[in-house]
């Protein structure tokens, strides 16, 4: 199944302080890898996520149990690279940008083609990618 992301600006106004604290100062506690733009984006439909140069599932409640891993695009790594080395004020510089992900059906098996399908219905941030076939 493929999926669009789309990072809007209220994605990248909401996940500005990434990292940081609210007085723009680095926070080293900080979980970035859940609290990063395309991880707030997959959240609309992935119950829990974990972003590094891959997008980790995991589904569940007090003890998560791990779906899988999807790949990112090199755009989508670089664009992890430079929102992270920039300080949230110039974040919201930032031009919204979309890409493709190809959701494994190992993933998809594990939570549900209907579930998946109705939530991506009615998500802001995700949108299924229909075969040109």
């Amino acid at each position: 199944m493929k999926i669009e992301i789309n990072i809007s600006k209220e994605i990248l106004a909401r996940t500005q302080y990434c990292g940081y604290d609210q007085c723009g100062i680095k926070d080293q506690d900080a979980n970035i890898a859940k609290n990063c733009a395309i991880a707030v984006a997959c959240a609309e439909v992935f119950d829990r996520v974990s972003v590094g140069d891959s997008i980790h599932i995991y589904a569940g409640g007090v003890k998560p149990r791990f779906l899988g891993i999807i790949q990112l695009p090199v755009a989508a790594i670089e664009f992890t690279t430079v929102f992270d080395a920039m300080h949230p004020v110039q974040r919201l510089d930032i031009e919204p940008f979309s890409f493709e992900i190809d959701v494994p059906d190992t993933i998809i098996d594990k939570i549900g083609t209907t579930e998946i399908t109705e939530l991506l219905e009615h998500s802001e941030s995700l949108k299924l990618i229909e075969d040109e076939a």
